[in-house]
């Protein structure tokens, strides 16, 4: 995850507007909670999430959606 991350802070660099890149970001940090059990990175996660939620143009209505449903299971998990 970390060489994946990497990546995705270099395609954010050169498209920070870029709602796939951001969430991507999101799911990588989600994962990373999950595997280390570290708060900082569900915060990110969610930080990140939202970002991509904001970036998402009107026309990208799929990328909307399973943005939205990324934050809908991460809070099902957190707060289970």
């Amino acid at each position: 995850p970390f060489e994946v991350m990497a990546y995705l802070e270099q395609a954010i660099e050169l498209d920070p507007s870029n709602a796939r890149w951001l969430w991507n970001k999101g799911l990588v940090l989600t994962q990373l909670y999950k595997d280390l059990q570290q708060e900082p990175f569900l915060e990110n996660a969610l930080i990140t999430l939202e970002d991509a939620l904001a970036a998402c143009r009107e026309e990208q209505k799929s990328v909307r959606s399973a943005i939205e449903n990324t934050l809908e299971n991460m809070r099902e998990y957190v707060f289970q």
